[in-house]
């Protein structure tokens, strides 16, 4: 009923995120929340939504988001393989996949790594969810063109939607601060990135995220507007 209520207004569901720690070391409560990630699938087909994502998760119990030492080896490769297996299991989905996005407290934050967990599942359906600005690190903050190139070289074809904005280092701050800012006024190469968007199949939706207001979100899409228009791409509206 919701899929059908928005494409009423002339819009569509482009994805579902989970901000959900499927890494957690209690194994009822990880069960409960794979559970929670095969409804949300379920009900993300029924309305017609890409993509469902999450991050891979952590062995930290506070966040999804935190580093632990354990979230960078081999066990952590096979709890989110495992993972993705229980997720995805007797599934029967008709237009919604299942994809991971990139976070650096993990594995699963460069190209060649995730390129390499995702060929290792790849009969499992698990796509990626690009965020090629989630893959930089202060090493290869100067080094963006590097950076998305790799991304989109190894990951084009498991790309089923697309995180777009830009990074800039607050020398202000101690001990370090990257911050996220609107496509265009950071390091980020847009202009490669979204030349790049090209390589990806017809109609991968493009997000903008993480701002707080109606008119920053505006702002944020206008920014990369303009990047499309200076370089010939065109980023069409998506309808329902």
């Amino acid at each position: 009923e919701y899929g059908d209520l928005v494409r009423e207004f002339g819009l569509t569901v482009g994805e579902v995120g989970l901000s959900i720690n499927l890494l957690v070391r209690d194994e009822d409560e990880r069960a409960r929340r794979i559970d929670r990630v095969r409804e949300t699938l379920r009900s993300a087909d029924s309305m017609g939504a890409d993509t469902v994502f999450t991050l891979v998760g952590s062995y930290d119990d506070t966040s999804f988001l935190a580093p632990h030492p354990d979230n960078w080896g081999p066990s952590a490769r096979e709890d989110v393989r495992e993972n993705c297996r229980r997720i995805l299991d007797g599934l029967e989905l008709d237009e919604t996949a299942y994809a991971l996005e990139p976070w650096h407290s993990s594995f699963f934050h460069e190209p060649e790594p995730v390129s390499e967990f995702l060929d290792s599942v790849d009969d499992l359906g698990v796509k990626l969810h690009m965020d090629a600005i989630n893959m930089h690190s202060p090493e290869t903050y100067y080094r963006s063109t590097e950076i998305v190139d790799r991304a989109f070289d190894l990951l084009a074809e498991k790309t089923v939607s697309v995180h777009a904005k830009d990074l800039r280092w607050d020398p202000e701050f101690m001990f370090l601060q990257i911050d996220e800012v609107k496509p265009g006024e950071g390091v980020v190469d847009w202009e490669t990135h979204i030349d790049r968007l090209d390589d990806l199949p017809d109609d991968v939706p493009v997000f903008v995220e993480h701002w707080e207001t109606d008119e920053e979100h505006e702002a944020a899409i206008e920014s990369l507007r303009d990047i499309a228009a200076r370089n010939d791409i065109e980023l069409r509206t998506r309808t329902g």
